[in-house]
């Protein structure tokens, strides 16, 4: 109950930020037409949304496998939920930290005016997304494998079985989502005009 709750406060925190970045900063316009502070408080509502993003993600699936713990009190989902659970929470905090230290000095995050460097977009992306998508796939097929134990019609299994099923939709999402922002991540040269179709790049 309270990770749920916890991952809702961080979604509405995450609707926050985004809805006072498109009031603030007017994000669609070509990042030519905006001045240098528009541009900076711009990377800021994407710096913080990072690190929202992610911990949403990771509550949210924290959440889910909290559900599968008390659902399915068996041995093998029980390690398995704890398995996953510390790959979540491990993937969680590789992405704050590469976040939070992806750019020399970690003010360029937010400031691209500042001298420094920071490290490719689409290596970035790819590291932090295939784990995310690959671990959806896991706790997808796992209540799966403990529906097939009960003891229960076919019929009853099999319509149990499409309810968790239906998280695939979110995996297919997250696979789309992929190959957009892969895409987006290329060229990183108008961000304020073309990540407001995909507000979430990491």
């Amino acid at each position: 109950m309270l990770i749920a709750l916890t991952c809702k406060l961080f979604a509405w925190g995450l609707y926050t930020v985004f809805a006072l970045g498109y009031r603030n900063v007017r994000v669609g316009r070509h990042v030519a037409v905006l001045n240098r502070d528009e541009i900076t408080i711009m990377q800021m509502y994407f710096f913080i949304s990072y690190h929202l993003y992610a911990t949403v993600l990771a509550t949210t699936k924290w959440s889910i496998l909290a559900m599968y713990y008390r659902m399915f009190p068996t041995r093998f989902m029980r390690w398995s939920t704890l398995a996953i659970g510390l790959v979540v929470t491990a993937w969680w905090l590789a992405c704050i930290f590469v976040s939070v230290f992806g750019c020399h000095p970690i003010r360029r995050n937010w400031d691209p005016f500042v001298e420094g460097w920071c490290i490719d977009n689409v290596k970035g992306f790819i590291g932090k997304a295939v784990p995310n998508f690959t671990t959806d796939f896991v706790m997808l097929a796992l209540p799966i494998m403990e529906v097939r134990k009960l003891h229960m019609k076919t019929t009853q299994k099999i319509a149990l079985g499409t309810v968790f099923l239906t998280g695939g939709l979110g995996c297919a999402a997250s696979i789309v989502r992929f190959a957009q922002i892969r895409e987006l991540s290329k060229d990183n040269a108008d961000p304020s005009c073309e990540r407001p179709t995909v507000p979430t790049p990491d």
